[in-house]
């Protein structure tokens, strides 16, 4: 699940950024989501604009995924990030999951939502590798 758009950072504020990342993601319990419908049944995200898309509603505590949205929000702008796309956030946040292999979560299929990852750009490409994954706790 997409919980924000690409954004840049200062260098300097990488390692500390990351830390705060993660302590924020603690705060978060494994969540279920489900595929939903949409009017933008055809989303492509990525540079190319050619990453096909669904979107996702959290099940149970449906303000979860928008409550993380919203806290990782904050420690962007904290550490003086630039959000590509700031239309896209807040209230106009939608989360999103990516295909993977051609394939994406169904409509109405669930899945839970247990890891947060922090991708990064690599420098010269346009590919991104992951540079922090962090396990959300059911305790």
């Amino acid at each position: 699940v997409t919980i924000w758009q690409s954004f840049k950072l200062p260098d300097f504020h990488l390692d500390e950024f990351t830390r705060t990342i993660g302590s924020t993601v603690q705060a978060f319990k494994p969540m279920p989501i489900m595929g939903i419908d949409d009017v933008d049944n055809e989303l492509n995200f990525g540079p190319k604009n050619d990453a096909p898309a669904r979107h996702v509603l959290a099940m149970g505590s449906k303000a979860a995924l928008s409550t993380m949205h919203k806290a990782l929000g904050e420690v962007i702008a904290r550490y003086e990030g630039e959000v590509d796309n700031p239309e896209w956030t807040n209230e106009n946040y939608k989360p999103y999951v990516s295909f993977v292999d051609g394939s994406a979560l169904k409509i109405a299929e669930f899945t839970q939502l247990r890891t947060v990852e922090l991708i990064e750009k690599i420098p010269g490409t346009e590919q991104a590798a992951v540079k922090e994954l962090w396990e959300l706790e059911e305790s």
